[in-house]
């Protein structure tokens, strides 16, 4: 009885350092995966202010590489919020890219996209109020 009695306690005490080990191991996974995203967003962001702010880029006829690159800055955080993983400021940085790219559109006279990409900038600012 004694010996069962043990060998429950020490299967518990086992079972819960186990159990310890594989939360710290889950939780050193989520950090290096909050800086992995921490990274990429801002590498995204620096792309995108460079895209954004590149005066070379205003000739008439780069705007549509631009538009490709700025897409492909939306392409980056709409992921996100389609994994589930957006961040209220996740959301709001897209809402922002929605917004320049709404305005592109408008020099690139393509007039209903650009009122798309509005509406989809104000839907996700809805979503974060």
């Amino acid at each position: 009885m004694l010996i069962g009695l043990l060998t429950s306690i020490a299967g518990l005490a086992l079972s819960n350092r186990l159990i310890a080990n594989q939360r710290n191991v889950a939780e050193a996974e989520r950090e290096r995966a909050d800086e992995n995203f921490q990274q990429a967003r801002e590498a995204v962001d620096r792309y995108f202010t460079l895209v954004s702010e590149t005066t070379l880029l205003d000739e008439p006829s780069l705007q549509p590489l631009r538009k490709n690159l700025i897409e492909n800055a939306v392409d980056f955080y709409q992921s996100w919020i389609d994994r589930g993983d957006a961040t209220p400021e996740v959301m709001i940085e897209l809402a922002n890219i929605r917004l320049r790219l709404a305005v592109l559109y408008f020099r690139l006279t393509s007039e209903n996209i650009a009122v798309s990409e509005f509406e989809k900038a104000f839907d996700l600012i809805d979503q974060t109020l």
